[in-house]
């Protein structure tokens, strides 16, 4: 017949999953009885009870076998912001989970370093707000960032070092612009609503149709020679 018994634990093994309980009632302490965990078999539960922790068993008559249910709280150690509805777990050393069911927030309030490990992680929110205080590094073999309206990065200083950067669309520079070297390609044009101040311009060749500055072509234009002779030839 099996007897409802409340005690202590004062011996855990829990590579074994067994312990060893104070039953106060009795005066006894049990012989090593197995620790009852939600899962055994195909998924492994591990969390051993802690040394002193109220607990309750189903023992023999003798004392001699059982099995520990489970721990109980009692007028020493209650429970840590207890409310209902909120799933919560508090560590030790205070780190805390907690998933609060009518608020539907979960929480996880790490007191130490957090580590995922995963071939693939996928995360999809409707909005994320991450604050870090210290350094933050991301490395993967390609990352990705889409905005399905913006995307916005502030900083005091931005640094790309990458040997290629594309652009597919319009680039807009609202301040200054400092470049060792500008191109364009497919015959696209390099406007600008102010001077333009340079110690040389250089054109690759001079057999294109026109190079306008002002609203004139310094291809074709010509100026008057001095003391009356004519007009001087276009550019060489």
């Amino acid at each position: 017949m099996a007897v409802l018994k409340f005690g202590l634990i004062c011996d855990v093994d829990a590579g074994k999953g067994m312990a060893r309980v104070y039953l106060q009632e009795d005066d006894v302490t049990t012989n090593w009885i197995p620790m009852s965990v939600p899962k055994t078999l195909n998924d492994k539960w591990s969390f051993p009870f802690d040394i002193n922790e109220h607990v309750w068993c189903m023992m023999d008559e003798h004392n001699e076998f059982g099995v520990i249910g489970g721990a109980i709280y009692n007028t020493t150690d209650k429970p840590d912001a207890a409310a209902v509805g909120k799933f919560r777990v508090v560590f030790a050393d205070k780190t805390a989970i907690e998933y609060d069911n009518n608020a539907k927030i979960l929480t996880i309030d790490c007191v130490g370093d957090i580590k995922v490990i995963a071939k693939n992680v996928d995360v999809e929110c409707e909005q994320a707000n991450v604050e870090v205080s210290g350094a933050a590094t991301v490395k993967a073999l390609t990352v990705e960032i889409e905005g399905t309206t913006t995307a916005t990065m502030k900083a005091p200083v931005v640094n790309i070092d990458a040997p290629v950067s594309n652009f597919s669309g319009i680039v807009a520079v609202t301040g200054a612009l400092t470049a060792a070297t500008i191109a364009t390609t497919g015959g696209g044009a390099i406007e600008t609503a102010g001077p333009i101040s340079a110690q040389s311009i250089e054109a690759e060749s001079m057999e294109a149709d026109s190079a306008t500055i002002g609203g004139k072509d310094f291809l074709t234009h010509t100026h008057t020679a001095p003391s009356g002779g004519g007009a001087t030839s276009p550019p060489l």
